[in-house]
């Protein structure tokens, strides 16, 4: 076999190749910048960039993303457009990471996975039939993480009976056990905090019609998307982002897509929504948003006018459908 890592840094491409003896020979290569990579990596990193992409003669095996960070709070955000694409190009993906973990500092306390994770995660996996594992990284009973090696021996197990199943998930003990931990926790932070099991407070599930009416009365009459009148519900979530500091891509990005395949993905399509998807910025005006944020296929920054189907912003709207429709007409 010739197995080939690609890696965000080298230190966790080091880490990943001492997971297994199968990968004694294998080369260690980085992520370059989107264009410079071969096209079955560059397909992969489209939204954001893994830390692990494993490709085994030609073929990609798996992504992998490994955080000390609890995700937690819009922490989940961060690293989710990642694993969205590896679910859209049928890639499995690993998210190795807390569950429960000290958090240092001033509020110095137990910081526990959010919940909505796990449905977002278990929703995707469904929609586009491919595994996605979210595993723990163990903490000690002071809930320190644990760094002797010991964190990684379930990861250790499950490579090994990935290679003797010629990674071939489905056949995988392991990842049933897996995905039962990850419905264990996901239930166990739901019966700590119910509020997980609804939306946050930055996000609503309001009545289309009623937007609808609300937009026009405040921006003028505008093109509504057929689809858009279709869906009953629309999720409306509220970014806080002020003039000053709404240059930025985390954790809006990925949240917004916790979000999608939380309370709106029904297919693997951006049109396959049971709701639709709108971000409020009621702080940023047009001229300032899209002079911090232009749509560049090379930044993060252009899911903002790929996923939602609407931008809501101080003194008017984007609709991105129209945006779509131009790029098409330029290529």
């Amino acid at each position: 076999m010739k197995i080939k890592i690609y890696c965000d840094a080298l230190q966790e491409g080091e880490w990943f190749k001492n997971l297994s003896p199968n990968f004694k020979d294998a080369d260690i290569l980085s992520i370059k910048d989107r264009g410079k990579n071969p096209r079955i990596i560059d397909e992969l990193i489209e939204y954001d960039r893994p830390d692990i992409i494993l490709v085994i003669d030609g073929k990609v095996k798996l992504a992998l993303e490994k955080t000390e960070e609890v995700p937690t709070g819009h922490n989940v955000g961060q690293r989710f457009a990642r694993i969205v694409k590896s679910a859209e190009v049928s890639i499995p993906f690993i998210y190795f990471c807390p569950f429960v973990a000290m958090k240092h500092g001033k509020y110095a306390n137990r910081c526990f996975i959010n919940a909505r994770l796990f449905t977002a995660i278990q929703n995707m996996s469904k929609i586009h039939n491919v595994p996605i594992l979210v595993m723990n990284w163990v903490a000690d009973a002071d809930y320190e993480l644990i760094r002797t090696g010991e964190e990684d021996r379930e990861i250790k197990l499950l490579i090994k009976e990935l290679f003797n199943k010629n990674f071939q998930f489905e056949k995988s003990e392991i990842i049933n056990d897996l995905q039962r931990k990850m419905e264990e926790e996901r239930k166990a932070r739901i019966a700590m905090h119910s509020s997980y099991d609804e939306p946050p407070n930055t996000v609503k599930i309001i009545d289309t019609s009623n937007l609808i009416r609300d937009l026009k009365e405040k921006f003028g009459n505008f093109k509504i998307p057929k689809l858009f009148i279709k869906n009953k519900e629309t999720v409306f979530y509220t970014l806080g982002m002020t003039p000053k500091n709404c240059r930025r891509e985390d954790p809006f990005t990925g949240m917004q897509l916790v979000y999608d395949y939380y309370w709106c993905r029904t297919g693997p399509k951006i049109t396959d929504r049971k709701r639709n998807l709108v971000l409020n910025i009621p702080l940023v005006d047009k001229k300032r948003w899209l002079s911090a944020n232009p749509n560049e296929p090379h930044k993060k920054r252009h899911l903002y006018y790929t996923i939602p189907d609407v931008l809501v912003l101080k003194d008017g709207i984007i609709v991105t459908e129209n945006i779509k429709n131009q790029q098409k007409k330029l290529i």
